[in-house]
């Protein structure tokens, strides 16, 4: 067996492809093949140690434990015979390679040979992260392959394959693929190894991997990981890539140009080291594209890194000519100007605009021949295609990058073409810096990845015919929502912050992974895994924001749930919403139902469509409700109520309703809705269908509803139908566990308007007790949350005003006790849009309308803000608008000119009485067309606007009045 091991250790060979062109045999290899029986039964051949086993056994062990690379040597020129030379002065594997000198002990032959193999035996093993090593002459690379793949003016490019044995490069033992760049100037060599090895502190994600560095024969060596694609060859292929992977690629090249310009690392907490760096031969040859369409910043080799108190400026030494500044040559000399940083924002710019072509579908060969410039430099004809001409920004560029911006729909493609017209400043001392360009290269990438999540969302089906109807298509529009809600907050809080958002890229890129892999093979299977990796993914962005934050976002996913205007959607988000797990989805479930059921009473009647059918007729029979004699005049301290100035109101009144599950006869207001006596004699089941819809709409057994609408707006049980009178009653219970009054009251109690209370309870009224401060500010902000609520559904009130706002007390004598819990009435009367069957208002309402909507304009949802308005403005003055109306000197006679009269004579007095918060709001309220347009927020019936009225109207109304404390 000995006899044939040499020849198994020779088949173990690998030539290595560099010089000295030598065999090296793997360590694992070898390993493999020296076993310890295999030494052993090679010692026993060789040494007469078969009759001592111990010793046999020892030195076996040895060998295989410190000095098998030795013993191979030895093995392989037939000498291992002298292995035991070894042994016995403790040289051993780790003291390879050995000097003639050092081996004095073998004989002449064994000596040469020993010291000519040795190296074979010892091959260099790559380690990551080692300092700049300077090899022997005789050392043995192990690249089992080299090709050149690149030249430049300082070095070569070489693809190498590294025996996989002799690399710790990466993790696994296969053989690995690097690429080397050889240098012949040791200096040249140095001062970029210098730069790689402090940008690698960077841990930079797009900046290329230094793996380390090596000088041999005169020769220095660097090496990074190899990578087939620069952006060159990718512009000139024009692969097939979502925009968002460009601009999130050019996006961490611009970070990584601005972590370079200023350089600062912190290794630990005592030492701080900062520098002016750059880079000076930007170009696309120099930005490497990772198979996942990373991009990479390599070839540092023209780079500098200064301390802070020097200037960035140094002479040119070289570069990619087109992607130079005006600065970096002059023409009259001929040589290579001074520069500074701002050559690398030109540069960046320039493979920006090449990028923005590529992204325009234009050719980027097509865009290089229309810079063509045929000149004499130095009387030497001269063919050149730079971004500039004559120390200016070349026509040719103005003018493509002005088509590109017009004829392509991409806003952020557009925004990056502003990014490069901004950062092509001739002049270098004004140029844009690039962390500025890096800000608005983040900001545009950041978009277009939302933009791209949210197209792939769209595009799993939740939307088409069909699929609408699965559960798991509703589960994705819900997340899809969340996500869009999510983008929104997100951009206003961090939409600037490079920081920020190049944190959250790493989830967004994780999520457009779940959605592609979802949308190419969507099997059934597969989908509740997916979904719960989107909420994984969704839960993680999400739990990046502050508690606040969260509660705006939860605001605008809400909003973006009731943006959703399919009845079908709408109907299965409300079927679906008393079964949704937990409380993630029931908000939203809740604010559908009501945007369902305002819509489906909104639908004209006679019309024809499934969505209008409601199972279960909420009509109750007349008989079964006693009702208050109407118009009863009561008698307060001698006096009557038109002696009070109080308005008739024959829209409501008190009654008991005699036929009810349960032990009890409930006390009821019944609010009466008139139609047309055109429609007595037709009054048939579409309209009595509607009057179901209506109920449902306003009973939260059927249409659930959240916040302070739960207990200010009063519960609805039913209607009947008065055909005498062309009216139909709703009934609202008002005593039991969710009505306004808790239990059976000991006494009657008598309905008021906050209308009529702000008259009982003034300086002329029978009770001049007002209500207490805390008590007007929480029915003042609950009355503005609870319009933001169901306005959010699409859901009108139409008709605020004072007259609505209903106050039960036992007697007069209570009212300003009882103010704190009134309710907010008319909803009958309200819809989304405009009602068939709904009446114009009664002239004593009419100063709360809007002066628009007085002149006949269509309501729109800040004519409910301006009603309002007014109710607010009439709580803090405590003074009905009618006494207001009523002092106002003729010239205010025209409704828009009152509205001016209040702004400026009225409101202003709230700040004393109510304070800045509560005076603003009304402010807001009676001017809010005037205020949007000033922030430049649309015009009313352009899609958003009534969503962006609402957002606004929350953030300057609804919130603000929640700070109103006593």
């Amino acid at each position: 067996m000995a006899t044939a091991l040499p020849d198994r250790i020779c088949r173990l060979g690998k030539k290595s492809a560099v010089p000295p062109y030598k065999y090296f045999y793997p360590r694992r290899d070898i390993e493999r093949l020296l076993t310890r029986q295999t030494i052993k039964t090679s010692l026993a051949e060789t040494q007469n140690l078969t009759d001592n086993e111990l010793d046999l056994h020892q030195y076996a062990k040895a060998i295989r434990n410190t000095s098998l690379a030795i013993f191979a040597t030895l093995v392989l020129s037939g000498h291992q015979k002298y292995i035991l030379g070894f042994l016995s002065r403790c040289l051993e594997d780790k003291a390879l390679p050995f000097s003639e000198e050092s081996l004095h002990f073998l004989p002449e032959l064994p000596r040469r040979n020993f010291v000519y193999d040795q190296w074979g035996f010892c091959p260099i093993v790559l380690q990551r992260g080692d300092i700049h090593r300077q090899f022997h002459n005789e050392s043995i690379l192990p690249f089992i392959q080299e090709e050149q793949c690149g030249r430049g003016g300082f070095g070569k490019v070489y693809k190498v394959k590294v025996d996989g044995s002799c690399q710790c490069l990466s993790s696994g033992e296969e053989d690995l693929i690097i690429a080397r760049k050889e240098l012949a100037d040791f200096d040249d060599a140095d001062a970029e190894r210098g730069i790689l090895n402090m940008l690698q502190t960077l841990k930079h994600p797009n900046i290329v991997e230094f793996l380390g560095s090596y000088s041999v024969r005169s020769t220095h060596s660097l090496l990074f990981p190899f990578v087939p694609m620069d952006l060159k060859a990718f512009l000139e292929t024009m692969p097939d890539v979502d925009a968002c992977v460009v601009y999130s690629g050019m996006s961490g090249i611009a970070d990584a140009l601005s972590k370079i310009h200023q350089f600062t690392i912190k290794p630990d907490p005592e030492l701080s080291i900062s520098k002016i760096g750059f880079h000076h031969d930007l170009s696309p040859a120099n930005i490497l594209v990772l198979e996942n369409k990373v991009f990479l910043m390599t070839d540092f080799g023209l780079s500098q890194m200064k301390s802070n108190d020097e200037n960035s400026k140094t002479l040119l030494r070289g570069g990619h000519d087109d992607y130079l500044g005006p600065e970096a040559f002059d023409y009259a000399t001929a040589r290579n100007g001074v520069v500074g940083r701002a050559l690398d924002v030109w540069s960046f710019a320039c493979i920006l605009a090449e990028m923005a072509t590529f992204l325009g579908g234009r050719s980027v060969s097509e865009f290089q021949q229309s810079r063509k410039r045929e000149l004499l430099v130095q009387n030497i004809p001269t063919v050149e295609y730079k971004f500039h001409s004559d120390g200016f920004v070349h026509p040719a560029v103005h003018q493509w990058l002005d088509n590109l911006a017009a004829n392509d729909e991409d806003e952020n493609l557009r925004a990056m073409v502003a990014l490069c017209r901004d950062m092509f400043q001739p002049n270098p001392d004004m140029r844009m810096t690039a962390d500025a360009a890096a800000t608005r290269m983040a900001s545009i990438a950041f978009k277009s990845r939302i933009a791209e999540i949210t197209r792939l969302f769209k595009s799993l089906g939740y939307n088409t015919a069909e699929n609408r109807f699965l559960d798991f298509q509703i589960y994705v529009l819900l997340e899809a929502t969340r996500f869009v809600a999510w983008s929104r907050g997100f951009w206003t809080w961090y939409g600037e912050d490079r920081k920020e958002t190049s944190a959250i890229d790493r989830d967004l890129v994780k999520l457009q992974d779940i959605l592609e892999r979802h949308s190419q093979s969507p099997s059934i299977p597969s989908r509740w895994l997916a979904l719960e990796d989107m909420q994984g993914c969704v839960d993680s962005i999400w739990g990046r924001l502050s508690g606040d934050q969260e509660n705006e976002v939860h605001k605008m996913w809400v909003g973006e749930v009731c943006e959703v205007d399919d009845m079908s959607v709408l109907n299965m988000l409300r079927l679906r919403g008393g079964t949704f797990k937990g409380d993630r989805y029931r908000p939203v479930g809740i604010k559908a139902a009501m945007k369902y059921m305002s819509k489906l009473v909104s639908l004209p009647v006679g019309g024809s469509s499934h969505d209008k059918v409601v199972v279960g007729s909420r009509r109750m029979e007349a008989e079964w409700v006693s009702l208050a004699e109407p118009n009863v005049e009561f008698i307060i301290a001698g006096r009557n109520r038109n002696e009070y100035g109080l308005a008739e109101n024959n829209s409501r009144t008190m009654g008991i309703l005699t036929q009810y599950v349960g032990s009890n006869k409930p006390m009821v207001m019944v609010e009466w809705k008139l139609y047309d006596t055109r429609w007595a004699s037709e009054v048939g089941d579409e309209l009595l269908r509607q009057m179901d819809n209506l109920v449902n709409l306003l009973d939260p057994d059927r249409t659930p509803r959240d916040g302070v609408a739960l207990h200010r707006v009063l519960n609805c049980c039913g209607y009947f139908h008065d055909p005498k009178n062309c009216r139909f009653g709703f009934l609202y219970p008002l005593v039991g566990p969710t009505a306004i009054i808790q239990s059976e009251p000991r006494v009657s109690v008598h309905l008021f308007s906050l209308n009529d209370v702000l008259r009982l309870c003034g300086n002329e009224g029978p009770n001049p007790k007002r209500p207490d401060l805390g008590d007007i500010f929480l029915l003042a902000k609950d009355l503005a949350s609870c319009l933001g609520s169901v306005h959010q559904a699409g859901w009108l009130h139409h008709n605020i005003s004072s007259h609505q706002v209903l106050v039960f007390s036992p007697s007069v004598w209570e009212l300003h006790e009882n103010v704190r819990s009134a309710v907010l009435a008319g909803f009958n009367d309200s819809r989304p849009e405009a009602s068939s069957i709904t009446l114009g208002p009664r002239d004593d309402y009419l100063h709360y309308q809007h002066p628009k909507y007085r002149n006949h304009a269509r309501f729109e949802t800040s004519f409910d803000y301006f009603a309002l308005g007014m109710v607010l403005l009439e709580l803090g003055l405590w003074m009905p608008i009618s006494d207001l109306r009523s002092m106002a000197s003729p010239e205010y006679r025209e409704p828009e000119d009152f509205r001016k009269c209040l702004l400026r004579s009225y409101v202003p007095q709230l700040g004393e009485s109510m304070g800045a918060i509560y005076r603003d709001a009304v402010a807001f309220c009676l001017d809010t067309e005037a205020q949007l347009l000033s922030m430049g927020l649309g015009v009313p019936g352009l899609p958003g606007y009534d969503r962006a009225v609402q957002e606004m109207f929350d953030s300057r109304v609804v919130r603000p009045l929640q700070q109103c404390l006593v």
